[in-house]
């Protein structure tokens, strides 16, 4: 099962970036975001660790409707992976979820599946208001030993993934250079957890992508961010990653860090998807 793990946590920290990105804008409207159906390639990047697979690859699809009271989420993730004993293992993981625009509730469900067998599923809720909120969360599969129901108090200031994008988008359009926040949503299994951004300098140079609806207006900005559950003490992140992203919050390429290793995510193919108004 090391393998699988290994799987799950490398799908579940793509997801994020996806989740987190893709939706943005000032006041979550769809004027200020582009509702789009994308397609990406997962691949292997540097591997000089030990720990590391020997190699991987597979694809990622991510759509997100624009409900009018709320988006709707849906991705799925493929990914097969070869470890250095040769033996190989597939991994699929899918999640849904609904986010108010007004930013006070979400709910979620994630699947987890190695080799055809579910190794982890649950859902759950989060609730947020002024004075703090709550964040539930229920396992589904015996056979997971270690997964438990959890419940998490949120503090004043805490904040859906739709939220903390808005705020990283426009302060990349004002040249802020650095924003942190708690996020809580389905797709961070180690609870709330302090997402930090540094925003970089546009860049010029846009990826080949298939994008007949000219879904891409303008040259991305590159991101790093840096994972803090808040349930750790540890004053070293859980995770980091870089992203290209695009305005309109659409995200074009991960580059995750996974120690020893790191693993490419590159967006191929976008077209718009359900608005609103249709």
């Amino acid at each position: 099962m090391k393998n699988s793990y290994v799987l799950k946590t490398i799908i579940t920290r793509l997801l994020i970036a996806c989740v987190v990105f893709v939706l943005s804008g000032a006041s979550l409207s769809a004027q200020q975001i582009k509702p789009h159906a994308a397609i990406y390639e997962v691949r292997l990047g540097r591997a000089i660790g030990a720990d590391g697979p020997a190699g991987l690859g597979g694809t990622m699809v991510y759509v997100v409707d624009d409900v009018c009271d709320g988006f709707e989420q849906s991705s799925s993730l493929d990914v097969s992976i070869l470890d250095r004993q040769g033996r190989q293992s597939n991994l699929r993981q899918s999640f849904t979820s609904f986010e108010a625009k007004d930013g006070t509730r979400s709910d979620f469900r994630m699947q987890i599946a190695s080799s055809g067998q579910i190794v982890d599923q649950y859902q759950g809720q989060v609730e947020i208001g002024e004075d703090g909120g709550r964040m539930t969360c229920n396992r589904e599969v015996e056979a997971n030993s270690e997964g438990k129901d959890a419940s998490y108090d949120l503090k004043p200031g805490a904040q859906l993934s739709l939220n903390y994008t808005a705020e990283v988008v426009n302060s990349a359009l004002k040249g802020t250079r650095f924003i942190s926040r708690v996020v809580a949503d389905g797709l961070l299994e180690d609870g709330p957890t302090r997402i930090s951004a540094v925003v970089g300098n546009r860049n010029t140079n846009n990826l080949d992508i298939n994008d007949p609806d000219g879904l891409l207006t303008g040259p991305a900005w590159p991101v790093q961010l840096a994972y803090y559950p808040t349930s750790s003490s540890d004053e070293l992140p859980s995770q980091e990653m870089r992203v290209e992203l695009y305005e309109g919050g659409i995200v074009g390429k991960i580059d995750q860090n996974m120690g020893g290793y790191s693993v490419l995510t590159t967006l191929i193919d976008l077209q718009a998807a359900k608005s609103c108004q249709d």
